[in-house]
């Protein structure tokens, strides 16, 4: 049994990835989420939605809320074709942190939801939008400001113009911090 309890513990250590399984789930049901894009590997544990180690792909088909704070490796809204993360299912503000790279893809969408909240994102890496990334609803009160923090000079690219709030790019020794609204 102890050799059980070890085999759990280094494969709950490694860097897993982790797709969604079904539309219309909130981002902490763990039952939604397994490390197999079809099915049948492994579920997360709830500490893997905040450690930061792990990557989480919306796939295609698939509306998934965030409805708690998050701290992932990496976050991957659509496989190419479709694919909806919305963040905020109230009017609780929600932190969502992206260690490395966001990425939109063509056909996705990366938005907020229709709840009176100031959210926060802050991207340690490149933000890559080839779909629809619009972090402003139709009210003031309904946004996401966003701080891009990486060791190197942060990166905006793709083929679509993304949407901010307000924007916070924290170069480091890259370069100067800069704050605006875009």
């Amino acid at each position: 049994s102890i050799v059980a309890i070890a085999v759990f513990i280094t494969v709950q250590c490694f860097a897993t990835t982790f797709y969604s399984q079904a539309n219309n789930q909130p981002f902490s049901n763990l039952a939604n989420w397994n490390s197999n894009s079809g099915g049948g590997g492994s579920n997360p544990i709830a500490a893997d939605l905040t450690s930061g180690s792990h990557t989480f792909v919306i796939q295609n088909g698939h509306t998934i809320t965030v409805d708690q704070d998050i701290n992932v490796a990496v976050l991957t809204v659509g496989s190419g074709a479709s694919g909806v993360l919305t963040i905020g299912n109230s009017t609780t503000a929600r932190n969502i942190t992206v260690a490395g790279n966001l990425s939109v893809s063509g056909g996705a969408n990366f938005n907020v939801g229709a709840f009176n909240a100031v959210h926060t994102l802050t991207v340690g890496g490149i933000i890559s939008n080839s779909g629809t990334f619009n972090l402003v609803n139709t009210a003031v009160t309904r946004v996401c400001n966003t701080t891009m923090n990486g060791s190197g000079f942060p990166q905006i690219i793709g083929t679509s113009t993304p949407t901010f709030n307000d924007l916070t790019i924290s170069a480091g020794a890259a370069g100067a911090d800069i704050t605006r609204s875009i």
